[in-house]
């Protein structure tokens, strides 16, 4: 059997930032491919490969959940990307723009919140592992009569 290296894909409008990334992942033996923007991306995907979708900020505005800031709904889902996680077969979908770590579940799909916030947000009590989200293989979706969106246990 014929092992493979790791394949990561980059996706920045930023030249300087796809070439660092690159290099960098490229010296730890991944495979990368680079592109300009998520719809380049995203149309490159072989038919039928499932996905995870990472980006800075989620995808859905009903993911939001912080109604006293509404300063950050701007940037956080759009009717553009509303049915991403349908379309491009994404497993999970990753953002980490909010600081208010969640899992979410909209049409089989896990939706990951998993920023760190800022080092005074941090309670020590938890330790590193309160704050880490296992995003493959991930928690099995919960059965329709239980609650599919909340916060998980640990650090706010």
């Amino acid at each position: 059997m014929v092992e493979t290296s790791p394949s990561i894909a980059i996706v920045d409008d930023d030249p300087a930032v796809l070439k660092a990334l690159s290099r960098l992942l490229r010296s730890r033996a991944f495979r990368v491919q680079t592109y300009e923007s998520g719809q380049e991306f995203l149309a490159a995907l072989p038919a039928g490969l499932p996905t995870i979708l990472v980006n800075h900020y989620p995808l859905r505005r009903d993911l939001v959940r912080i109604p006293r800031i509404p300063r950050f709904s701007p940037w956080c889902g759009t009717v553009l990307t509303e049915d991403w996680h349908r379309r491009f077969r994404a497993t999970v979908a990753v953002s980490g723009h909010l600081h208010v770590r969640h899992t979410d579940w909209r049409d089989g799909t896990r939706f990951e919140e998993v920023s760190l916030g800022y080092p005074y947000q941090w309670d020590q009590v938890y330790g590193i592992d309160g704050y880490l989200r296992e995003i493959l293989p991930g928690p099995p979706e919960p059965a329709p009569h239980v609650r599919v969106s909340g916060r998980r246990a640990g650090p706010r």
